[in-house]
């Protein structure tokens, strides 16, 4: 018997512009997202009847968890009738954190069911209908991302730049408060402009010159997000203070995360939060789709 297994990997947002809202009630955003080793695991394999089981449990019924809408949508769209499939996910990465843990989970259900049923279809259009970073997932990476979510590039990187960006170390630190993202959007206020070069342009230059990065990579939740929850900007603080050379909140929240150039220098970091879940994770540098 056939089963597929498959890691759902996490993403950090570096930078993270929200540039209006769009006619279809979405906003506009610009950001650039870099997949980290932190991940869930899926499993595929044959089953009479579509089953989703996930450990532990993100929704009260199986049916609206985003793996089970985007596995039902992926057999419509293939036109299968008897074809069906169990799925388990085993979760790590933490829940409703601004990290894409279910988005992620959705877009690795498509690729292995894709494989599982040998269906022919466009799995970029389906990733649009379930999320917003969904589509990402789909090619993972170091990407810009743009429009509402569904315009992934990967970013071309000199192999200087890559060599750097590979050797960072990423303090994940996760507090105990979940931020909805509809009131995170809802709470914005002004939206800010930003500068006439793009992220991923500006992202490149960072690399080797970190002056550029608390300048030009704001999350712009940041400022209505940690007026309602303060202890977000003091563990962004308390990254900074403990040797980050830039750190951030990533999506619309709550995990915040800074960045470090070795391994000691993270764990020396992670001390300072004995009390909250912590991860210190690489970078993944590579696309799903290279």
């Amino acid at each position: 018997m056939t089963i597929i297994h498959r890691k759902a990997f996490a993403k950090i947002n570096i930078g993270l512009n929200v540039l209006g809202k769009r006619p279809d009630g979405y906003h506009d955003i610009e950001s650039v997202f870099v997949a980290v080793d932190l991940h869930d695991d899926i499993t595929i394999e044959a089953s009479t009847e579509l089953q989703v089981s996930c450990f532990p449990p993100v929704t009260k019924i199986p049916q609206e968890n985003l793996v089970y809408r985007a596995a039902e949508t992926l057999h419509k769209h293939a036109g299968l009738t008897s074809e069906s499939a169990k799925i388990t996910v085993s979760k790590r990465i933490p829940i409703r954190a601004g990290m894409g843990g279910g988005s992620s989970d959705a877009a690795s259900t498509l690729l292995g069911l894709s494989d599982f049923w040998n269906a022919q279809t466009d799995l970029h259009d389906i990733a649009c209908t379930l999320g917003s970073d969904v589509p990402y997932f789909l090619i993972g990476g170091t990407c810009y991302v743009t429009g509402r979510g569904e315009t992934v590039r990967p970013i071309s990187m000199p192999a200087s730049v890559l060599n750097k960006l590979s050797s960072w170390h990423i303090l994940i630190v996760v507090p105990d408060v979940q931020i909805s993202t509809y009131t995170a959007f809802s709470t914005l206020g002004t939206i800010r402009t930003t500068s006439q070069i793009g992220l991923h342009e500006l992202f490149i230059q960072a690399i080797n010159n970190e002056k550029l990065w608390s300048e030009y990579f704001i999350n712009h939740f940041e400022q209505s997000v940690f007026t309602e929850v303060p202890i977000l900007s003091m563990i962004k603080e308390r990254l900074l203070s403990n040797g980050a050379f830039y750190a951030s909140m990533t999506g619309s929240g709550s995990v915040i995360y800074g960045l470090y150039t070795s391994q000691a220098a993270a764990d020396q970091a992670r001390k300072s939060f004995p009390t909250l879940e912590t991860y210190i994770c690489r970078p993944l540098t590579a696309s799903l789709q290279t």
